[in-house]
């Protein structure tokens, strides 16, 4: 229970990452800062399996940006607009 619970807590640390972003080269294509989070906890908690860290972020990370969405646009059609890219990725 401590390991998927150590492993939510990685993946939550990466979703608020995410948040924080720059714009790169042309508008509406942004680099995050869970870019660089994802190797560093990869690295330094090599206990976890990488791919249970990937999995798990790759589930709350789109679910936590849709969240901040909906609550700023309140528009489930934008809202599923915007994460349809991130949870196809």
């Amino acid at each position: 229970m401590k390991k998927i619970k150590s492993i939510f807590i990685i993946s939550i640390g990466i979703a608020l990452a995410s948040q924080v972003n720059i714009n790169f080269f042309v508008p509406g294509f942004i680099i995050t800062l869970s870019v660089v989070i994802l190797p560093v906890f990869i690295y330094f908690y090599k206990e976890f399996n990488a791919m249970e860290i990937i999995f798990a972020t790759g589930i709350i990370s789109p679910l936590y940006r849709g969240i901040f969405v909906y609550v700023g646009t309140n528009n489930l059609h934008t809202t599923l607009g915007f994460i349809g890219a991130d949870i196809l990725f």
